[in-house]
């Protein structure tokens, strides 16, 4: 890449940081204002609110990276424009062909970042976030702390969640009606059924009765299920919060268990895809910068990406259900949005070239 070029890829670099810091900081005071709501809840105060929004930051920016891409090109590239940066380098040899490749390194940079979030950065900063509040807030699962409940006379008591979602080490106390132990069970781990019935695996169960006690051992047993729907939904980690590498493990644990696993592999796929959606909304910068005129300033060109960006983001949105409601499989569900906008600003950026 020529000195031009790079001088561009700058540029367009520094409009991706200035768009991000304020898209950012704006989803960080809209994260903080929900969460006010839960201040004084238990142990939940303003700087547990406060490191909440700041753990919600990666995920935010995986969010956002499609629109930094669009506003953040607009800007770097509007930026030079507006010093008659362009119209000079233009004079000096630059073809609108090198501006595409500083604009795609740049890009290539941006998406780094944003896979970096979307598999891993931002998953565990939500995570973080989920559990302590649900510690501070609910006294759910925090660490090795436990999660306990009780149905009438029986008393479960869940150790941890394996990705996020499974439970493990889950010990389930039995009462008789004199309120002593009646039967005892321990189970390694468990798998939740179709119908929310759990499948209890490695199970030890003890019975105490009349003073005997009696102990067993059993590979799987089948038990209704251990908690409603509210209070597994509680405990249980969104599906948008699990890293890569859970959802690809968790997706294989639905489908060993003859389960649909249709909606953790569409989130899966979408990671990847909606890399591709940022590529094009950044391409999609390049002919509202290549024609704007400097009198005009950043405003024009800003206004006009904005409504182009809110207007590829719906577009993607409708189609990604549309699929999805078809009957799609997940990657072409996952990627029908993306590509469309891909072809879009490749026919874009070839006619402007033309003219």
């Amino acid at each position: 890449m020529s000195r031009l070029g790079r001088y561009t890829t700058r540029h367009i670099l520094l409009g991706f940081i200035l768009v991000a810091a304020v898209l950012l900081a704006l989803m960080a005071l809209f994260d903080l204002a929900e969460q006010l709501e839960d201040v004084g809840d238990g142990a939940y105060r303003f700087n547990d609110a406060l490191r909440h929004a700041v753990y919600r930051i990666p995920a935010r920016f995986a969010q956002m990276a499609p629109f930094i891409g669009l506003l953040g090109s607009l800007v770097g590239l509007g930026l030079l424009n507006l010093h008659h940066e362009l119209t000079a380098m233009g004079a000096a040899g630059l073809r609108p062909t090198a501006i595409g490749r500083a604009s795609v390194a740049a890009t290539l940079v941006l998406l780094f970042v944003q896979f970096a979030c979307a598999a891993w950065l931002g998953p565990t900063g939500q995570q973080w976030a989920l559990r302590e509040e649900r510690a501070l807030v609910q006294s759910g699962l925090e660490g090795d702390a436990a999660y306990w409940t009780r149905k009438g006379r029986m008393i479960v008591r869940i150790g941890s969640l394996r990705l996020g979602r499974l439970p493990n080490d889950i010990e389930v106390f039995e009462l008789s009606a004199d309120n002593h132990l009646g039967r005892y069970i321990h189970a390694q781990e468990a798998s939740i059924r179709n119908g929310g019935n759990w499948l209890l695996k490695d199970v030890v169960i003890k019975e105490f009765s009349d003073g005997n006690r009696s102990h067993g051992r059993m590979d799987q047993l089948h038990w209704p299920s251990l908690l409603d729907a509210q209070e597994l939904a509680r405990l249980q980690l969104p599906a948008e919060s699990l890293t890569l590498g859970q959802l690809m493990a968790y997706a294989e644990q639905l489908q060993r268990a003859d389960r649909d696993s249709g909606q953790y592999r569409l989130i899966l796929w979408r990671q990847p895809a909606v890399l591709v959606l940022t590529l094009a909304m950044s391409l999609m910068a390049l002919p509202f910068a290549i024609r704007a005129t400097p009198r005009a300033g950043l405003a024009p060109p800003l206004v006009t990406g904005a409504l182009v960006g809110i207007g590829v983001y719906m577009a993607d949105q409708v189609l990604l259900r549309t699929a999805d409601t078809a009957g799609w499989a997940p990657v072409a569900s996952a990627f029908a949005g993306p590509g469309a906008a891909v072809v879009v600003a490749c026919v874009w950026l070839a006619h402007t070239h033309r003219r």
